[in-house]
């Protein structure tokens, strides 16, 4: 069984982060080149041709082309993204707290991020609209922060779509696959952990900011898979790591220092630098004789210079078997 380990660290240090080794992605012979997709609108969703488009876009995303072409389809009639849907339901704000920390840390980019919504992985959102779905081939999934459902020989129909959106559990005789997204430390059987869904999260240690309190850094682990068009039996999986920034108050903070950290036995390793919201992914597939598991750990860093000081908020999550 896979196991999660969860650790956090305050770390005082003089120097930045740095980048790592090359990313390593499991090579993939039905890679399609992300360039050349452009999905089409139906009935307010997109229509991708394949699983393997979605995991094309998803490694490739960081590549400006890609990202450009990514952020036009937001413009395409008819579709409004679930990005989209969780800015207009964003505010930022700024109070006393915020007031004290930007003076102490000499940083004006420090707001409040309030929203009325849920967020779900970020790399996903731009992909499924505001009730997150998305069509792949004849499947039509949804995707919301508790689980994952999928439809399959999908025709277009709306009364498939209702009730893929109010169904609760399996149905075979609807061709309708409920997944819950199971989170903890003790819940997470062989195939979930494998293929997911699972969400993992950790709090950093603190990060203390005299007199005004500290900040944390919070890390998310979510583990998502796209039935696969080449095998009846075998999924793309990938995992989404993202960092946010926490005040002692609970609130969540936008303009701080971030990085992600993977080390891996099994896809190498890559460090990513930003500001919050900060994501890192790993892609991979599995069939019923192709099991590329992820093992390895995740660091997930917030930094801040109070009073001249270099200061860090670490939590670290490791996956092993």
């Amino acid at each position: 069984m896979k196991k999660f380990v969860v650790l956090f660290v305050l770390l005082v240090a003089l120097n930045s982060c740095r980048e790592g080794d090359d990313f390593k992605i499991s090579s993939d012979p039905t890679k399609v080149d992300a360039r050349l997709i452009q999905p089409k609108v139906e009935q307010g969703y997109l229509v991708f041709a394949s699983a393997e488009e979605i995991m094309s876009l998803l490694s490739d995303s960081e590549r400006p082309e890609v990202n450009e072409k990514i952020e036009n389809w937001q413009k395409l009639p008819g579709f409004t993204s679930y990005k989209e849907y969780r800015i207009a339901n964003t505010e930022y704000l700024v109070n006393e707290e915020v007031l004290a920390l930007r003076k102490a840390l000499n940083n004006r980019d420090i707001s409040i991020i309030k929203q009325s919504v849920k967020s779900l992985p970020l790399s996903i959102e731009a992909f499924i609209n505001e009730k997150g779905l998305v069509r792949i081939g004849s499947t039509l999934l949804q995707f919301t922060p508790d689980n994952v459902k999928e439809l399959k020989n999908f025709n277009g129909q709306l009364d498939q779509i209702e009730t893929l959106i109010t169904s609760t559990e399996d149905s075979p005789k609807n061709n309708i696959r409920f997944q819950r997204i199971f989170s903890g430390l003790n819940n997470l059987s062989d195939s979930n952990a494998r293929i997911g869904p699972y969400s993992v999260s950790v709090v950093g240690g603190p990060l203390p900011i005299p007199p005004v309190g500290s900040m944390f850094v919070h890390g998310y682990l979510t583990c998502y898979s796209f039935p696969s068009s080449t095998s009846s039996t075998g999924y793309k999986w990938y995992i989404d790591a993202e960092s946010r920034a926490y005040s002692d108050g609970g609130t969540e903070l936008t303009g701080v220092q971030t990085s992600i950290e993977v080390t891996s036995s099994t896809h190498g390793g890559r460090t990513v630098t930003g500001k919050t919201r900060q994501q890192n992914q790993i892609l991979g597939s599995r069939g019923s004789d192709n099991n590329n598991d992820f093992k390895g750990q995740i660091k997930f860093v917030i930094t801040m210079y109070p009073y001249g000081y270099t200061l860090h908020s670490v939590g670290y999550i490791n996956i092993t078997d």
